[in-house]
């Protein structure tokens, strides 16, 4: 989401092809609450936007309909547990977004980030 926000960013050419896919509906895009805290930390810690602002931004893909926003539950938590203790290779916060999406039966994760590719739980597509 950065990505696309940021005009200036190198994947943002990229970015902005996959949001003209989500906008012809080729696929249900969804996105976790830790997403959406993520992209608010991103613009106001990064990019130096007021929070105020940095909200009116977020809420522009949390309440849109072509988004489905999913959450964390009882069952995330175990499941996070479980991650941590098999010795997972993604950052924590990372394995807590890899439990919902599971726990959520989000099928793909889109992603710049190379370290997800090594995560055979789900399937990894690289923006990059």
């Amino acid at each position: 989401m950065v990505a696309y926000i940021n005009q200036s960013h190198p994947l943002h050419l990229k970015a902005k092809k996959l949001f003209q896919r989500i906008l012809k509906k080729e696929f249900k895009p969804v996105l976790s609450s830790q997403n959406l805290l993520e992209l608010t930390a991103v613009l106001v810690e990064a990019f130096k936007i007021s929070k105020k602002q940095a909200v009116k931004d977020v809420e522009l893909f949390a309440n849109d309909p072509l988004f489905e926003i999913i959450y964390p539950n009882h069952n995330v938590l175990n499941n996070f547990f479980s991650l941590m203790e098999k010795g997972i290779s993604l950052h924590t916060v990372d394995a807590f977004l890899l439990a919902t999406a599971m726990e959520n039966r989000v099928e793909i994760i889109i992603t710049n980030d190379k370290k997800w590719k090594k995560i055979k739980e789900i399937t990894t597509v690289l923006l990059i």
